[in-house]
């Protein structure tokens, strides 16, 4: 009995699973390391406009405006938590790549009732970005962040 358990797993059968089970162990941790790396990326890097009239990027003097910023200034999101609006979040997290000067920030209404109220924006809409930049500030209501296209 134990010489038959030994022939079994001295067997080329059992070679070649074990060799295949570590191939497949390693291909997982492979996928997944990549994984992370992909989503630790900014996305301009990883988000792809497709559109023909570039819809989802930034123009060329948007991006020059970014990278030239060279005070702090925090784009406060007003939206509730888990209704965040993608197209939006996207849009903001673009400003934030092209500038270490440029912050996003969510800001739940309902968790921070009266956070809008220091910028005279108690009355802001969900969806609205409130850009503070140190001693002045700006509320952009969420129907300006957009201008539609006409073709």
């Amino acid at each position: 009995m134990k010489e038959r358990l030994k022939k079994t797993l001295q067997s080329r059968a059992m070679k070649n699973g074990a060799y295949a089970s570590a191939m497949c162990a390693l291909m997982v941790v492979l996928v997944i390391v990549l994984n992370l790396f992909i989503g630790a990326l900014p996305e301009r890097y990883t988000q792809l406009d497709l559109t023909d009239s570039g819809v989802y990027s930034l123009s060329d003097e948007t991006k020059k405006l970014c990278e030239s910023v060279d005070e702090d200034i925090t784009l406060y999101y007003l939206a509730r938590t888990g209704g965040e609006d993608s197209r939006t979040l996207s849009l903001l997290q673009q400003y934030a790549d092209l500038s270490s000067h440029i912050k996003v920030v969510q800001k739940d209404p309902v968790l921070y009732p009266t956070f809008g109220n220091q910028y005279e924006a108690s009355d802001a809409s969900l969806g609205s970005v409130i850009v503070d930049g140190g001693d002045r500030y700006r509320v952009v209501d969420y129907t300006d962040l957009y201008q539609p296209t006409i073709n």
